[in-house]
């Protein structure tokens, strides 16, 4: 290979790592937050973009790529990105929707906040398990297997060495299963307790027919709902955790499908290695 073939594939490579780098900070959580300037994310990306590429070069097995090519590649990679992301962003999505859930079984159906990430119209309750997760993601240093996750990514997909064909849809069927799966989960403890409570005004509008339940089960309702809420946010830590560990499990799973006609050195277990004790499943 000639030295201005060499300098140029050295470009091209720059750019697909800048794509993926693009495509996962604008959509992954925290980075991606909307109080997040976007000449911010733009700078973050190419920081990031310049240290996998100082790290990534001297391993890297180039190849000519011709237009036509890099002009895929440079598609793959930027998918890859936003997948990742947006994978990840799922583990916030999850407590979100918890939190509606309960919401609808404690009488906030129609009590909705202003959410300034999405600029759409959030549950109150699902808004606030939605930012407790954040806090005690970025409180616990959690943030930081975002860019393990990231940087794993080179190692298992190097840029253009793979091919989207292998992305099977099943993968996006069973991460959308989790996210219900986990949202049921976290909520379902108060709605069976909140279940509990209306069986009791049901018994007790019998007992007392003068009672007037629907006037006095409101407020109850409400009160114990957010006192049961507070102790269920105790647990609010090993939650994310396992949200977090279930969905860095669906990275690895995607990255290991799209990569499996890539020969690698050693079997790198990116759903063991990045998620620690991560459970198998979702119900584990």
């Amino acid at each position: 290979m000639e030295l201005t073939d060499y300098l140029g594939q050295l470009g091209l490579l720059w750019l697909l790592i800048l794509l993926r780098t693009m495509g996962f900070v604008f959509l992954a959580p925290i980075f991606s937050a909307q109080g997040v300037p976007v000449m911010l994310r733009v700078v973050l990306a190419f920081l990031l973009s310049n240290i996998v590429y100082t790290f990534y070069v001297p391993t890297a097995q180039l190849r000519l790529l011709d237009d036509s090519m890099f002009l895929a590649s440079a598609v793959q990679e930027l998918a890859l990105g936003m997948l990742l992301g947006f994978i990840m962003a799922l583990v916030f999505v999850a407590f979100q929707f918890a939190g509606q859930f309960i919401g609808y079984q404690m009488g906030f159906a129609v009590v909705n906040v202003f959410d300034p990430s999405t600029h759409t119209q959030a549950s109150i309750i699902g808004q606030f398990l939605f930012t407790a997760a954040m806090l005690v993601f970025v409180g616990t240093g959690m943030h930081l297997e975002l860019l393990r996750l990231w940087i794993a990514s080179y190692e298992l997909l190097p840029p253009g060495t793979w091919m989207i064909e292998h992305f099977d849809t099943q993968t996006m069927v069973a991460i959308c299963t989790s996210l219900f799966t986990i949202a049921l989960r976290i909520s379902l403890p108060l709605i069976a307790f909140l279940i509990l409570i209306d069986l009791a005004l049901g018994i007790l509008a019998r007992v007392m027919p003068q009672l007037n339940v629907f006037f006095v089960g409101i407020p109850v309702k409400i009160v114990l709902g957010l006192l049961f809420l507070s102790l269920v946010t105790t647990e609010l830590g090993s939650n994310v955790r396992r949200t977090r560990d279930v969905f860095i499990n669906h990275c690895g799973e995607m990255m290991h499908e799209l990569g499996a006609d890539i020969p690698q050195d050693g079997e790198l277990e990116v759903n063991r290695g990045l998620a620690g004790h991560a459970p198998d499943s979702p119900d584990s």
